[in-house]
């Protein structure tokens, strides 16, 4: 049986997490040391979290890597069944 529930990208959670705190993208950027175009492709849903994001992002808000990691992973999978299941509707027409 395949779960139906839609998982969320990972700039969605973190775009909460910021406006929880009152922190811009630019803001959390500058703390990570990092460029801010990369927090901020992510909060707009245009940029992966990875491996090393993921280290600086649980060291920030106090997490573990793995849980920004499985965001992405679950949002990618998630992704690639719905594209999976739209060209196994195309191709049985």
């Amino acid at each position: 049986m395949q779960n139906k529930m839609n998982p969320v990208h990972p700039g969605e959670i973190l775009k909460e997490e910021l406006q929880e705190r009152g922190l811009s993208a630019t803001a959390l950027a500058r703390a990570l040391e990092v460029p801010p175009n990369r927090i901020t492709s992510i909060v707009n849903e245009q940029r992966s979290v990875t491996p090393e994001t993921a280290i600086l992002l649980s060291r920030f808000f106090n997490s573990s890597p793995e849980f920004w990691l499985n965001l992405q992973q679950t949002w990618e999978l998630r992704q690639a069944e719905n594209r999976f299941e739209q060209e196994q509707r195309v191709a049985s027409r």
